[in-house]
């Protein structure tokens, strides 16, 4: 960008400057050294034929895009390692696509789609987040249906990601928990297991 192009600008001329100190102290202690005994001196005579300034910016590229190597080396983004959560975090639509493309690839991110006028919902993400802490690798977050764009007649939802996939989703997620359970933690833990969407041996 801009500011790069001038940060260079200045960084080639501190360089420069520097390099011309350089070659006036070296000048001047040739000019009160012993005469020559016929060798060139200075430059020898198999160098290219080129001026201190074109050495100077040959040089400083070089310094520069081994800088910028290096730089980009240690920046390059890593894959985060499995980590644990054990709660619902909430998100905004920046936050929900951090949250499912800024985890390890074997990571399982599942995302309630909520509205905070339903009962329903109130109750899925009071179930959830006690689901979250016993399973705390799988990460969970909270979006608002409005920032999903989803309607609100289909939330409380689930959308399952892994390695930045939607790999399953599950809308009104309460109207899959089976007719003989109760609305209880241990009935959408089942829906999930089921679900295959968090597994029993990931369980703390």
């Amino acid at each position: 960008g801009v500011k790069g192009v001038i940060a260079d600008a200045f960084s080639f001329e501190a360089a420069k400057r520097r390099e011309m100190r350089l070659i006036m102290e070296r000048q001047q202690k040739q000019d009160y050294s012993p005469p020559s005994t016929g060798h060139q001196r200075g430059r020898s005579i198999g160098s290219p034929n080129l001026s201190d300034s074109d050495e100077l910016m040959i040089q400083w590229r070089k310094n520069r895009m081994a800088e910028l190597k290096a730089a980009a080396a240690s920046t390059r983004k890593q894959s985060p390692s499995k980590r644990s959560y054990g709660r619902v975090e909430p998100v905004d639509a920046n936050g929900y696509l951090d949250a499912i493309e800024k985890v390890s690839k074997d990571t399982v991110v599942v995302v309630v789609v909520y509205s905070d006028r339903s009962t329903e919902c109130s109750f899925a993400l009071d179930c959830l987040g006690t689901v979250a802490k016993r399973y705390p690798t799988t990460r969970f977050v909270k979006l608002h249906h409005t920032e999903a764009e989803m309607d609100g007649e289909v939330v409380p939802a689930i959308l399952a990601y892994k390695a930045g996939d939607l790999f399953n989703s599950i809308m009104r997620v309460v109207d899959e928990i089976p007719s003989e359970r109760s609305l209880s933690t241990e009935s959408l833990e089942f829906v999930l297991l089921k679900q295959r969407i968090i597994f029993k041996d990931e369980k703390a």
